[in-house]
């Protein structure tokens, strides 16, 4: 996912002059129309909006395994799990690199030109950063924040991706909206929400888009 994510940017930013990315997954649907969003982040250049916590927060006491064992979900052999397992039995925690601050928690993000032309150049310049990532379970939750995070562009992060997500369930995963979720998504001020699925509910994205039109 990392890695498909850096092609895209790179993609992106070799085909004209953007200055801001919004990473979306087939889950997610906007609240409002493109034009508001853009004018939104006209009023904000040099932003990146993402949501992330620190060390000591929920979050971080389920992510610690993840960065002190080794994972290796990247690599598709038989038996990984077994050597995976056999990893963490001998030998000692991993090391987080450059003594960076770690933070995450979604990996849906809108990042501005400048962050990422500077994340590319970060992860190319430290190969250490990204072989510690690569045996990361959901790196891609957490390398992108901690960059900027450890960064001297820190102060223009916007702990805040934008997005309406429900996760009073309980669940490793989100609550799936439906059209019992419309007046809260039409309240939330967010310009996007997930997740959605036209299986469970397919009514709540026709509703949505004549709300966004009427607007």
């Amino acid at each position: 996912m990392v890695e498909a994510t850096q092609h895209a940017f790179r993609e992106i930013l070799s085909h004209g002059h953007y200055d801001f990315i919004n990473l979306m997954s087939g889950s997610d649907y906007p609240l409002t129309s493109a034009d508001r969003f853009v004018q939104f982040l006209a009023r904000h250049p040099n932003r990146t909006f993402l949501e992330f916590e620190e060390e000591g927060g929920t979050w971080w006491q389920e992510a610690q395994n993840r960065l002190k064992q080794y994972h290796l979900a990247d690599f598709r052999f038989k038996g990984n799990q077994k050597i995976e397992r056999l990893l963490n039995q001998i030998l000692p925690s991993r090391s987080i690199p450059l003594s960076l601050q770690i933070v995450g928690r979604s990996q849906w993000l809108v990042l501005c030109r400048g962050h990422i032309l500077y994340i590319l150049d970060f992860i190319k310049r430290n190969p250490l950063v990204s072989r510690f990532f690569k045996l990361t379970w959901g790196s891609d939750e957490v390398i992108f924040q901690t960059i900027l995070f450890n960064s001297i562009y820190r102060n223009e992060l916007v702990n805040n991706n934008l997005r309406y997500i429900d996760w009073g369930e309980g669940q490793a995963r989100p609550k799936t909206l439906t059209t019992e979720d419309l007046p809260v998504l039409k309240a939330s001020g967010k310009f996007f929400a997930r997740k959605f699925d036209t299986d469970v509910d397919r009514e709540v994205l026709d509703r949505l888009d004549e709300w966004i039109l009427s607007c």
